[in-house]
């Protein structure tokens, strides 16, 4: 069990790489962005990043 939670710890312990288990910061940040941009009514609002096939965000 503790090495099990050891490999999971490992895992999930740097959360702001580029690492599959990491958070979507590219995508979190543009979502902000598209949602301020909206509120503020302007004209160029950059594309909504989608996740690739794998369902993978950066």
């Amino acid at each position: 069990t503790f090495i099990s939670l050891d490999c999971l710890a490992e895992e999930l312990e740097d959360p702001f790489g580029t690492e599959n288990n990491d958070l979507p910061l590219d995508a979190i940040c543009n979502a902000i962005e598209i949602d301020l941009l909206q509120m503020n009514d302007e004209a160029e609002i950059p594309a909504k990043i989608l996740p690739d096939r794998h369902y993978q965000l950066t």
